[in-house]
């Protein structure tokens, strides 16, 4: 009879949507760990163009304006990598509160339904119940904030990303330019790196994005009142 008003009830339907945020969670978590392997690679990347266009003298003018704006790039991965990085981490610790905060309400309901009206036991559980929702609802209160500077992060990558794909865009035209000169062109093996760490970089991206699909209606929604479980166990 418990089962079947755990499958049911509303604190179920919570229960899965927290179990899933909070696994989205981890993924990202993952992800960052990703993306601070491959921001050092594209910060390798910018030393090693940067070396080459010394080594160019003028012709190597050009490129020295794009190895600066890789370099900046991979400062600007390292950061949001940073950031993502803190706002998992307390997207995780709601999560895992309110996970316990749904289990205790969902085991509370269940058994003050399972009381008798005249039952002594049945007001401390009923409040205990009560009081588990209000704190579900609180915590989760929090995600549509943390959700929406989650979103502002992926972004800021997403930003990331369209200025790598710029600056392999603009390494393979220059390198072209010394091609037809007959110069010898070490930046077409770095554009195929970067274009190698950029698509690294966007599947991270896509991670991210994705990971913030969950609605926060989904969280903490409301559950039935005790007379409505009684009315489901019967």
């Amino acid at each position: 009879m418990c089962r079947l008003y755990a499958r049911d009830g509303m604190t179920a339907q919570a229960t899965d949507s927290i179990e899933e945020t909070l696994r989205d969670a981890l993924r990202i978590r993952k992800s960052v760990a990703d993306l601070e392997r491959y921001s050092g690679a594209v910060a390798l990347l910018a030393l090693n163009a940067k070396i080459s266009a010394a080594k160019l003298g003028i012709r190597g003018r050009p490129f020295k304006a794009l190895t600066h704006e890789i370099t900046k790039t991979s400062f600007n991965l390292n950061a949001i990598g940073d950031q993502i990085r803190e706002l998992t981490h307390r997207l995780t610790c709601i999560m895992a509160k309110s996970l316990q905060l749904a289990h205790r309400s969902r085991v509370m309901g269940e058994a003050a339904a399972l009381c008798g009206p005249n039952s002594s036991a049945r007001a401390p559980l009923a409040h205990a119940h009560e009081q588990s929702q209000l704190e579900l609802r609180a915590e989760n209160a929090r995600y549509p904030k943390m959700l929406r500077e989650l979103r502002m992060v992926a972004e800021e990558l997403a930003n990331a990303l369209r200025i790598l794909e710029y600056v392999k865009t603009g390494l393979l035209v220059e390198s072209s330019h010394l091609a037809r000169n007959h110069i010898h062109n070490p930046f077409l093996y770095l554009a195929t790196e970067l274009d190698e760490a950029t698509a690294r970089i966007r599947q991270i991206t896509e991670s991210v994005v994705g990971s913030c699909r969950i609605k926060p209606t989904q969280l903490g929604a409301p559950n039935r009142s005790i007379g409505a479980q009684q009315h489901a166990v019967a």
